[in-house]
């Protein structure tokens, strides 16, 4: 068996479930990781100068190039089994928008077209590989960048059918400051599951900080990451029920195996 984590971008995986690919990782199971959108380009739209220069980049930097090295430190660290990075533009990058309709959800045509693109470039990553647990964003927040991945994980399910049994993870932070999102699940009729992380919670906020760019804008710090990681875990620890767990990551799931089995 393997597990395989898709990520819109760069530190999404490692702050809203990398417990449990931690606890993969550390049973022997084969854990891949492809993130999507990976790539900046000259010349910038405005708001991607805006949005670089508010994450202390200077307008000359490549801020995609510097988060690429901090992801290869989580990688390396966390035991990952392959990263593969897709290369795809970043939204401020693709489209100047505004803060306000990056996470709007507002799916338009060209946004199908991208899906249909990452979908095929994702079906052949993954590959026909055997049984496989696919980890794939939930869209919450609405951030249009996790929109279009989430689109393009359902032409993969629908691709590799029984092959892979996959599993929803809500995206932290973005999740915790907008539950509209959320409001989707009862229309596809996806089942709750959670994942026992005790033992992985603190390793998982260790290696988390190595996003060091995203941190202070994402959460206001350190601190106020790992406290918000922490007081997360231990929430859906108790509404999932798990009466021997103290932490725990939430998924949904189509599927009926319990991730507390692995």
């Amino acid at each position: 068996m393997r597990a395989v984590f898709v990520s819109p971008h760069y530190d999404d995986v490692a702050f809203s479930c990398g417990g449990t690919l931690l606890k993969f990782v550390r049973r022997g199971i084969n854990v891949e990781l492809i993130t999507v959108f990976t790539r900046d380009e000259r010349p910038m739209t405005e708001f991607a100068l805006e949005c670089q220069v508010s994450k202390g980049f200077l307008p000359e930097e490549h801020y995609l190039a510097a988060r690429s090295v901090e992801n290869a430190n989580y990688v390396q660290r966390a035991g990952v089994s392959r990263s593969i990075d897709l290369s795809y533009l970043e939204a401020p990058y693709r489209e100047n928008r505004d803060i306000r309709t990056l996470f709007k959800w507002n799916f338009a045509i060209a946004h199908e077209q991208l899906a249909q693109m990452i979908a095929s470039e994702l079906i052949d990553t993954i590959g026909g590989g055997g049984e496989a647990l696919l980890f794939v964003p939930l869209g919450a927040g609405g951030h249009i960048d996790h929109a279009v991945v989430v689109r393009a994980c359902e032409h993969v399910m629908k691709e590799f059918g029984d092959e892979v049994q996959a599993y929803y993870y809500e995206e932290l932070p973005y999740g915790l400051r907008d539950r509209s999102s959320f409001t989707r699940l009862g229309s596809v009729n996806l089942n709750a599951d959670a994942c026992e992380v005790d033992g992985y919670i603190e390793d998982k906020v260790s290696l988390a900080s190595v996003y060091a760019s995203q941190i202070v804008n994402q959460f206001g710090g350190p601190e106020e990451m790992s406290e918000l990681l922490k007081r997360h875990s231990k929430y859906v620890a108790e509404v999932s029920g798990l009466k021997t767990a103290t932490y725990a990551e939430r998924f949904y799931t189509t599927g009926s195996d319990n991730l507390l089995s692995i």
